[in-house]
């Protein structure tokens, strides 16, 4: 059975403060000092408008640069990117076609905090740059990511110099985006939105019609609550968002992860998840299948609720709507379902003292943690029906994942508690 891990979390993103990994962010234009290694020193007059003025020029090129992709102007794109280094400006010359393969609604580049650095050049200067976008034709709210430039001055004029030194210090996402390895390729179809390395279009296609097929039993459920188009991201590169593809004694088959959107310049306290996608395991991209795309959508559907609802109820409800597609696809799927089902009951559910609990998931039931959660939620499906699971569901995500509040809200919406159902579920073993 594969697993599968959600990032259920909204990860706090392009966040940083005082010293980091052996330098300092300063926000240059907002106060004469800046901190290195704890301590502020103050910065002379002429020092601080000599760095408004690289800022107000680095401003220029990085809105150059977003206009560029909008408007499809490759030329406009690398005026600004160092002639003398061709290695810098083939890699942004791949950068520019896969922006452009993607397709965007909006795109902003935003100077935040410049880098005090040992790896920044004489006479250069480093910064963290948010990256501000939202696709053309793809399913979720503007977001935000991050790259580190460095920009540095020759003959006059202020280039781009470096894109990469940086990336330690930048967040997991940072320049680990789908555009970020290249080329790239784009699938298309209602509702989803297939990114997958270039010369992979069969396997693209593949996925976004299997996708389709998912899509339809993930609406029934969440209905408007899912966004309206989906990216999934199966590239070669195993660090494309930055996603961990084992842990111990499990492998990963997919990831569902939350985007998260913030204001600009960056404030902890105002980010916020705006959707989510699919990112598939490198190992596994030719061996997902319409119940596993299934499971993801379903988390796709609560990334925005919050991270309040127990695993079981996250994990069961994902394979509850995955295993209605497997048992839809043809009839020896169908059965497979059925002895499964029979299996876990057999087991599980004889000896089940207590449901799946977060942090140690898999517990006594090993993989059949996905398993036992499965039932559970079919169970209350077939008590108390999928509209008000669906409630209980987005209620509770909304909760603090307080156990008594969890259990009053399972109370509310199905008329079970946790022992109840553990109760339940071993009557239906028998």
């Amino acid at each position: 059975m594969d697993v599968r891990r959600w990032a259920a979390r909204a990860v706090a993103v392009l966040t940083a403060s005082g010293v980091v990994a052996g330098g300092g962010w300063l926000a240059f234009g907002r106060a004469p000092e800046l901190s290195v290694s704890g301590v502020s020193v103050s910065l002379p007059d002429a020092a601080v408008e000599a760095e408004r003025k690289v800022g107000a020029a680095v401003d220029v090129i990085l809105q150059r640069r977003a206009r560029a992709v909008l408007a499809g102007d490759q030329a406009a794109f690398l005026r600004d990117v160092d002639p003398a280094n061709a290695a810098l400006r083939r890699k942004h010359a791949g950068l520019f076609q896969n922006l452009r393969t993607i397709g965007f609604k909006a795109l902003a580049y935003h100077r935040a905090e410049a880098w005090m650095s040992d790896k920044t050049p004489a006479g250069a200067t480093a910064f963290r740059v948010v990256m501000r976008y939202q696709f053309k034709d793809a399913g979720h709210a503007p977001a935000v990511t991050e790259l580190g430039y460095t920009f540095g001055s020759k003959a006059g004029r202020w280039l781009l110099l470096d894109d990469d030194n940086l990336d330690r210090d930048l967040d997991d996402d940072g320049h680990r985006q789908p555009w970020d390895f290249g080329p790239i390729q784009v699938v298309r179809k209602p509702g989803v939105f297939v990114i997958v390395s270039a010369g992979d279009g069969a396997l693209g296609r593949k996925i976004a019609a299997d996708s389709q097929t998912s899509l339809a039993e993930v609406r029934k459920a969440w209905q408007t609550r899912l966004q309206p188009t989906i990216v999934v991201v199966a590239m070669r590169e195993k660090q494309v968002l930055a996603t961990t593809w084992a842990l111990p004694g499990h492998a990963i088959a997919a990831v569902a992860k939350p985007v998260i959107d913030n204001t600009v310049p960056i404030d902890r306290t105002t980010a916020k998840v705006v959707g989510g996608l699919i990112v598939i395991s490198p190992k596994m991209r030719g061996r997902i299948d319409t119940n596993l795309l299934a499971h993801e959508f379903t988390h796709v559907g609560a990334v925005r609720l919050g991270g309040g609802a127990p695993l079981w109820l996250v994990e069961g409800l994902a394979e509850y709507v995955g295993y209605r597609v497997a048992a839809q696809r043809s009839r020896g799927w169908a059965r497979g379902v059925e002895v499964y089902r029979d299996e876990i009951r057999a087991e599980s559910l004889r000896a089940l003292k207590v449901l799946p609990i977060d942090g140690v998931f898999h517990g006594d039931f090993g993989e059949d943690s996905y398993g036992v959660s499965w039932l559970a939620v079919e169970h209350l499906v077939k008590a108390v029906g999928i509209r008000k699971v669906i409630d209980l569901y987005v209620e509770v995500a909304r909760s603090e994942g307080d156990p008594a509040r969890r259990d009053q809200l399972l109370r509310k919406h199905t008329g079970f508690t946790e022992p109840k159902l553990v109760a339940a579920l071993q009557a239906s073993a028998r």
